[in-house]
C-alpha cells in the first residue's frame, strides 16, 4: 500500500512543549498556546532507496514564516546528514541503519520545541537460489523478450517473497515488457548480471552499457508503446514493488519518435481512472535512459510517473529531445499522483523541460455545497478528501484563486477550512484532486548542451523546442536541494525554474495548486532569467493561489544576457502577478550574478503592474542592481518606492540586509536595512571568475546578516551540498567510479 496521509497510521506521537505543563495522561502533555506542539507521522521501518512519508502535518502552534533573523521554523533533519524545512517530505534513505528523526518547530517569538523518532531501514533482501531466474542471451531479441515476459509473469505469482530476474549484460530484449500485478507485496528485482562492477550509489552513464542488458521500445513500428510499462488498461488492483538495476532502455529505431522509454502506471486514456488503481512502490536504479545517438532521434519521455512511492536513483537520462516546437520533452515528467516519491543523483538531459510535474489528477471528485460560511461548509460527499488539501470553491459560479483555501477538519460532511473573502455559492460544487506531493529532488544534474543553442558556436543545426530546467504546474511539499542546473537560454520559454500553477495543462482542476515548495542549496547557472514565480494560471482558467515557495542558500550564476540576446527577461524572478497576489515567498541567504557587471538591461525582478507578495521576506541576499533592479510598470527604477509598494511590510521583516552592487545610485530602502556598494561587482567575491562567491574580508557584508553570518550564500554549504551533483559519485560507495561514468561538462 502507498504511503500517502490518509493511509499512514503505523506511529503517531504528539508532543506538547511549554514552560508550564499540566499532566493530563500519563503520556501527553499540553502546553500552552505560545509554544508550538509537534506530531511526527511516519512508518518504523523501510527498505534502502525506498521513498517514505515523513510527516508533520498535524504540528500546531509554529510560525508559517521563517524567524525575523531568517533561520526557518521547520526544519526535520532525517539523522542520515540530510534535512529540510517543511513539515511533510518524502525521504529516500541510502544506506541500512537505524536513524533519528528530528522535527523541531519555532513559534513567532522564537519559542522552541521538538520530537524524535526512530526508524530501521534494511536492504531489501536477496533473493533465494530457488527464487532467482537467471536468463540467458538467444542473441535473438523477440525471444530474449519472450522468456523475459515469462520469468516476471512467474514472479509476480509468487512475489509473497523476493523475486529476482538477472539479465545478462549486452543482450537485447525487444520491448514492449508489461508489468502485471503480483500477488504478494515483495519487491520483483529486474537486474543486470554485471550489476556488481557498477558501484552502488553512484551514477550510470553511457560508458556503463557494456555492463547493462538493454530493452527496446518498439519506435520501428509504433511510438505510443515504451520499453517497460505496466499493464493496460489498468486493473482494479493496480501493479506494484518492482525494483529496476542496471537496465539500459533505447529506441529500437532512431529514425522514429518514441513517447516514453518506461511508463510507470497510465493516465485516465489507460484506464487508471481511480486512487485506488495507481500504481505503487517502484524504484529505479542505475539505469540507462537513451534517447539516442542522431541529433535527429525523438523521444518525448525518458521516464513517465502515474504513479505513488516512486524512487529514480543513480540514473542517466540522456538526450531526451523533439525537433521543432508543439510537444514537449522531458527527461522525466511526473504526470499525476499522491506521493511520496525521491530523485536522487540523476543527470537529466532534455529539451523542453529537464524535469516536470504536470499532467492531471487520476481521479477529480466533487460535491454539492450547503450550509457554507467563510470558514465551513457542508458537502454531500468527502470522497478522498484529506486534510490540508486544496479545495476549489465557487462564487456566482465561479472559481477564483482569491478563493484558494486548505482543509483543516472533517467531521463527518462537515469540513472546515482557511478563511476566505466570501461565503461560496450554496448548491454549489466543490472541487479537489490529489496532487504530487512529498517530492524530494537532491543532487541531480540537469543541463542542455550548448550544440543545441543555434547562437552558440558548436551548433548542430537542429531547432529543438527549449524551455526550463525544472518546472512544475501543481505540486506540494517539495525539496530541491543540491543540485546543479545549468543553460537555459532563451527560446520557447524563459527561464532555468517554472513554477507555475495550471487547470487545463497542468493539473485540470480548479483545485490544481503550487504550495509548500524548498530550493536550497542548488547552482543555477547560465541561464537567460531564473525563476518564474506566478500566483495562478494568469487569469485564463482556475486554480489554486502559489504560496509558501522559499528560495535559500542558491547561487544563481550568470542570469542574464548571456544567454538572453533577445532582451525578454535578465531578471532572477518574475513576479508579474495579475489575478492574485502571491503569499509567503521567501528569499534568503542567496546570491545573484547576471554575468555582466555593467549590465544596463539586468534586474532582479519586475512586479508588472499588480505583482508582488504579501506575509513574505527579502532579506540576506546578494544582488547586483543591473540596469533596474526592482522594477515595475509604475516606477521602473525607483526600486525604494517598488520594494515598499509590492513587498508591503506584513511580516517580522520584508526586505532587510540584503546588499546590493548599485553601480547606478538607485534609490533603495534606507542603510538600516541594506548595504549598497558601488564598486566593481568582481572585486565583491574571492574568486569571481573561478566562482568562487565568498565574500572578501573587507566587505561590510561580512558577518552583517541578520543571523551573524555573511550576507549571500555559505559558500560551504552550497559545495557541500552540491558536491556530488555534477560527477554522480556518491560519497557513501567504498569503491570508486569508472571514469567513463561520469557525466560530461558543457560547461568548462
Amino acid at each position: 500500500m502507498f504511503l500517502s496521509p490518509k493511509f499512514i497510521s503505523q506511529c503517531v506521537y504528539t508532543f506538547f512543549v511549554a514552560a508550564v505543563f499540566t499532566l493530563i495522561t500519563g503520556n501527553t502533555l499540553v502546553a500552552n498556546a505560545a509554544t508550538p506542539s509537534v506530531s511526527i507521522n511516519a512508518p518504523t521501518s523501510s527498505f534502502v532507496d525506498e521513498v517514505v512519508l515523513i510527516d508533520g502535518r498535524q504540528s500546531t502552534g509554529f510560525s508559517k514564516s521563517p524567524q525575523s533573523d531568517g533561520r526557518p521554523s521547520v526544519t526535520i533533519d532525517y539523522g542520515d546528514g540530510f534535512s529540510a524545512n517543511l513539515l511533510a517530505t518524502g525521504h529516500a534513505y541510502r544506506a541500512p541503519g537505524t536513524y533519528t528523526i528530528t522535527l523541531t518547530l519555532r513559534g513567532t517569538a522564537g519559542e522552541t520545541a521538538s520530537l524524535q523518532r526512530t526508524i530501521t531501514v534494511s536492504p531489501v533482501p536477496a533473493a533465494t537460489s530457488s527464487n532467482v531466474q537467471t536468463l540467458s542471451n538467444t542473441n535473438n531479441a523477440v525471444t530474449n523478450a519472450t522468456n523475459l515476459q515469462a520469468a516476471i509473469n512467474l514472479a509476480a505469482t509468487r512475489n509473497q517473497v523476493e523475486q529476482e530476474i538477472v539479465l545478462p549484460a549486452g543482450a537485447v530484449f525487444a520491448g514492449p515488457i508489461i508489468l502485471p500485478t503480483p500477488v504478494g507485496g515483495k519487491y520483483i528485482t529486474i537486474r543486470s548480471g554485471s550489476l556488481a562492477l557498477l558501484p552502488v550509489g553512484n551514477r550510470v552513464g553511457p560508458s556503463s552499457s557494456s555492463l547493462m542488458p538493454v530493452i527496446t521500445a518498439p519506435s520501428a513500428t509504433t511510438a505510443v508503446q515504451p520499453a517497460i510499462g505496466t499493464i493496460t488498461p489498468a486493473p482494479v488492483a493496480p501493479p506494484h514493488h518492482y525494483r529496476f538495476q542496471g537496465i539500459h532502455l533505447q529506441k529500437n529505431d532512431e529514425t522514429k519518435r518514441s513517447a516514453s522509454l518506461m511508463n510507470i502506471g497510465t493516465d485516465s486514456g489507460g484506464g487508471q481512472t481511480l486512487l485506488t488503481k495507481i500504481v505503487h512502490h517502484f524504484i529505479v536504479e542505475r539505469c540507462w535512459f537513451d534517447g539516442g545517438a542522431s541529433d535527429s532521434s525523438e523521444m518525448t519521455n525518458g521516464l513517465r510517473i502515474y504513479g505513488n512511492s516512486v524512487s529514480v536513483l543513480d540514473s542517466y537520462f540522456g538526450e531526451i529531445r523533439l525537433v521543432g516546437t508543439g510537444v514537449d520533452a522531458a527527461a522525466i515528467s511526473l504526470t499525476s499522483g499522491q506521493g511520496p516519491y525521491a530523485f536522487w543523483n540523476n543527470t537529466m538531459i532534455a529539451t523542453s523541460e529537464n524535469f516536470n510535474i504536470a499532467g492531471g489528477p487520476t481521479e477529480l471528485n466533487s460535491a454539492t455545497i450547503s450550509n457554507a460560511t467563510t470558514t465551513s461548509a457542508t458537502l454531500s460527499n468527502v470522497t478522498n478528501l484529506e486534510l490540508d488539501e486544496n479545495i476549489a470553491l465557487p462564487v456566482g459560479g465561479s472559481y477564483n484563486a482569491r478563493q484558494s483555501t486548505i482543509v483543516r477538519s472533517i467531521n463527518g460532511n462537515t469540513v472546515t477550512f482557511d478563511p476566505i473573502p466570501t461565503a461560496p455559492d450554496n448548491g454549489g460544487t466543490a472541487q479537489w484532486a490529489a496532487t504530487p506531493s512529498y517530492i524530494e529532488f537532491r543532487s541531480n544534474y540537469l543541463y542542455k548542451p550548448l550544440k543545441w543553442w543555434p547562437k552558440h558556436p558548436t551548433w548542430n543545426g537542429v531547432t529543438y523546442q527549449i524551455k526550463n530546467l525544472w518546472e512544475t504546474k501543481f505540486s506540494r511539499y517539495v525539496v530541491v536541494d543540491g543540485n546543479v542546473m545549468e543553460n537555459s537560454w532563451v527560446a520557447d520559454q524563459g527561464y532555468a525554474i517554472a513554477l507555475s500553477p495550471r487547470n487545463i495543462s497542468g493539473g485540470e482542476s480548479p483545485a490544481a495548486v503550487v504550495r509548500e515548495l524548498q530550493f536550497s542549496n542548488n547552482i543555477i547557472r547560465n541561464a537567460g532569467a531564473g525563476i518564474n514565480l506566478a500566483s495562478d494560471d494568469y487569469g485564463l482558467r482556475a486554480t489554486q493561489g502559489t504560496t509558501d515557495v522559499t528560495f535559500r542558500n542558491n547561487l544563481f550564476q550568470n542570469i542574464g544576457t548571456n544567454f538572453d540576446t533577445t532582451g525578454a527577461a535578465h531578471m532572477l524572478i518574475n513576479l508579474q502577478n495579475t489575478n492574485v497576489r502571491l503569499k509567503r515567498v521567501f528569499l534568503i541567504h542567496n546570491t545573484h550574478d547576471n554575468g555582466t557587471p555593467d549590465n544596463s538591461n539586468g534586474m532582479i525582478t519586475d512586479f508588472g503592474d499588480s505583482g508582488g507578495a504579501d506575509e513574505s521576506m527579502w532579506m540576506n541576499n546578494v544582488h547586483q542592481h543591473g540596469g533596474y533592479g526592482f522594477r515595475s510598470n509604475f516606477s521602473v527604477t525607483d526600486a525604494n518606492s517598488n520594494i515598499r509598494r509590492f513587498l508591503p511590510d506584513g511580516g517580522p521583516a520584508v526586505w532587510n540586509k540584503n546588499l546590493i552592487a548599485n553601480i547606478g545610485s538607485a534609490n533603495y530602502p534606507d542603510r538600516s536595512r541594506g548595504i549598497y556598494l558601488s564598486g566593481e561587482w568582481s572585486k565583491m567575491f574571492v574568486d569571481y571568475s573561478a566562482g568562487d562567491f565568498t565574500l572578501v574580508d573587507r566587505s561590510p557584508g561580512k558577518n552583517a546578516a541578520l543571523d551573524g553570518t555573511d550576507i549571500g550564500i555559505n559558500v560551504k554549504a552550497l559545495n557541500e551540498a552540491t558536491g556530488s551533483a555534477v560527477n554522480g559519485q556518491s560519497s557513501r560507495s567504498i569503491e570508486s567510479v569508472p571514469s567513463g561514468t561520469r557525466p560530461r561538462r558543457v560547461i568548462p
